[in-house]
């Protein structure tokens, strides 16, 4: 573990350990809100903030703090304190599930940065022992003791901010600098490291219980009938039932509601984001769209834009989002085919046409940034407002 103290003193890493080499970091993503970090190798200068950025592009992205699952596997010998509290601290910020295969290993100041998960594996192969100075030649008593102290009070510090047991750093700091001690099972439920922070966990439990529009009390309750009924969570049938557990709903029921759902909202989805050319967030805005209207229709048990459903997609592009517009704006087919053709003549015949310089892809996509913004809001407007 290394630590730079008030005089820009170093501890070393694990005692076995070489030169700290900045850790290896990779980022997978199956979409734009579901992203699964890797972190093998020491902890060195930089690599909390790497992964802060990934996280941070991954909230901007999905336009949330919340965002979808979010996986941070860890496999270090440990290394740089602050790094590992840079990286810990953004893990929480951001919600992340930490991780420890079971063929890997997580020790030293890695392990301040797996507490920092606000969920967290359980059977992961954790160590600590004391940090100490990796060249203290030229410093008197009084700057040894004063480092130090600072040290234990900043670990200590973030210990506390992530709802980690102080014993946590009394097992560390009775640990001499050549041992690790590794943590048992019980010792790491004991000082609250594996699974969820109870905190973040009371978080969750808000987030899903408003998705089911009931008060915490009654989602619990609804997790217990959950517990009772749902096995295993392979099945194909898991989430369906989950549903029909927490809302108290027979599960034919949900099924036909999660039917309907699938019918109506992903063009109601699509038909939300059509003028949105070249916005990098435009799956999560679908995404966002998408889920409110399942919401509605699973948990509210009503069909908002039900007719959405009977949209013929061979219709044609104008005459099949002028279906869906008539279902959402809750407006007759004909109207809404009317506030079509008025939009199109009107917003088109306001753009400039392409010229020769704009006729390579290159050109074309340049045109397009130029110009698409005002006709797309002046879509927008006519189609809605029926201006």
């Amino acid at each position: 573990m290394r630590h730079h103290g008030l005089l820009n003193t170093t501890i070393l890493v694990l005692w076995w350990a070489g030169p700290a080499m900045a850790a290896e970091i990779t980022a997978q993503r199956e979409s734009p809100c579901e992203l699964t970090l890797s972190v093998k190798g020491p902890i060195a200068q930089g690599d909390g903030e790497r992964v802060a950025l990934e996280l941070q592009n991954t909230t901007v992205l999905c336009k949330s703090e919340h965002v979808a699952p979010v996986t941070v596997f860890l496999d270090s010998p440990g290394c740089s304190v602050q790094e590992a509290l840079i990286m810990g601290r953004a893990m929480r910020k951001h919600h992340v599930f930490a991780a420890v295969s079971m063929e890997a290993t997580c020790a030293s100041s890695c392990v301040l940065a797996f507490v920092g998960g606000a969920d967290r594996s359980y059977l992961a192969r954790l160590g600590v022992h004391r940090p100490y100075f990796e060249d203290a030649r030229g410093l008197s008593a009084g700057d040894i003791e004063q480092s130090w102290r600072h040290m234990d009070a900043e670990i200590r510090r973030y210990l506390q901010e992530m709802n980690i047991s102080q014993a946590l750093a009394d097992i560390m700091m009775a640990t001499p600098p050549e041992m690790v001690r590794w943590l048992s099972d019980d010792e790491q439920q004991q000082l609250r490291i594996a699974g969820a922070d109870a905190i973040e966990e009371e978080i969750e439990i808000a987030k899903k219980a408003a998705y089911y529009r009931m008060s915490s009390a009654e989602y619990r309750q609804g997790w217990q009938r959950v517990l009772a009924r749902c096995r295993p969570e392979h099945s194909p049938e898991y989430l369906d039932c989950i549903d029909s557990a927490v809302l108290g709903i027979p599960l034919p029921e949900i099924k036909a509601r999660k039917a309907r759902a699938k019918a109506v909202c992903s063009r109601v989805a699509h038909r939300s984001t059509t003028f949105d050319d070249g916005n990098p967030t435009w799956e999560a805005k679908a995404k966002e769209v998408r889920d409110a209207c399942g919401q509605e229709i699973v948990v509210g048990g009503k069909t908002p834009y039900a007719s959405a459903a009977t949209c013929d997609e061979t219709a044609g592009p104008w005459d099949y989002f002028a279906c869906i517009d008539a279902a959402v704006l809750g407006i007759s087919l004909p109207e809404a085919q009317s506030r079509m053709k008025r939009a199109k003549a009107t917003c088109m015949s306001a753009m400039p046409a392409p010229g020769a310089l704009e006729d390579t892809p290159a050109g074309e996509a340049r045109w397009k940034k130029a110009f698409m913004p005002a006709f797309n809001a002046c879509m927008q407007r006519a189609l809605i407002d029926g201006q």
